[in-house]
């Protein structure tokens, strides 16, 4: 049977239909192709943005807590420096005429004598350190704090004269400055 005309456009027109609605969901196709690999880029981009956030976190707590393991002690050697200080002024202060004549002073004098060793022991185990200047040291504002200046005849500029009290280092941290007077 031979094809009239109207039956070969009728078939033209649908292959044209077909091959557009073919074209269209592959587009379609492509499209939803397309917006899934954003999606997914968005997805792996966040994910790697809350990953190095938590890196950072646990690293600065990590840092943190590294501190306060090495320092945390600050304030409980200031406060225990401070009484140990009356302890050592009164051991200075201490008369040798008035130890030979009393012996419960001389007593007492040792075992404070023994008590500053042991303090001195405990401070040494936990990496805390004295700053304890000599006259004539220069005078280093890194570990020393200026309470007055004076004049000293044959000593050069900056350099400390009298060491009122002596300052603290725990691990690399100064805790306190040693107080000086020093020259002008």
């Amino acid at each position: 049977m031979p094809e009239n005309k109207e039956t070969k456009q009728n078939n033209e027109t649908k292959n044209e239909t077909t091959n557009e609605e073919n074209t269209t969901e592959q587009n379609n196709t492509e499209g939803l192709l397309e917006l899934t690999q954003n999606k997914l880029k968005e997805t792996e981009d966040k994910m790697k943005r809350v990953a190095a956030t938590y890196h950072n976190e646990k690293r600065k707590w990590e840092n943190e807590l590294e501190e306060h393991k090495k320092y945390g002690l600050g304030n409980f050697v200031k406060k225990l420096s401070h009484a140990m200080e009356v302890l050592d002024l009164a051991f200075k202060n201490t008369k040798q005429e008035d130890l030979s004549k009393n012996k419960d002073l001389n007593i007492l004098y040792q075992g404070l004598s023994m008590s500053l060793k042991e303090v001195d022991k405990v401070f040494n185990d936990f990496n805390i350190k004295k700053i304890a200047p000599k006259i004539g040291d220069n005078f280093d504002f890194s570990l020393h704090s200026a309470i007055a200046t004076e004049k000293r005849d044959g000593m050069e500029k900056g350099k400390v004269t009298e060491v009122v009290r002596d300052g603290l280092i725990l691990n690399d941290r100064v805790l306190s400055h040693a107080m000086v007077k020093v020259s002008e």
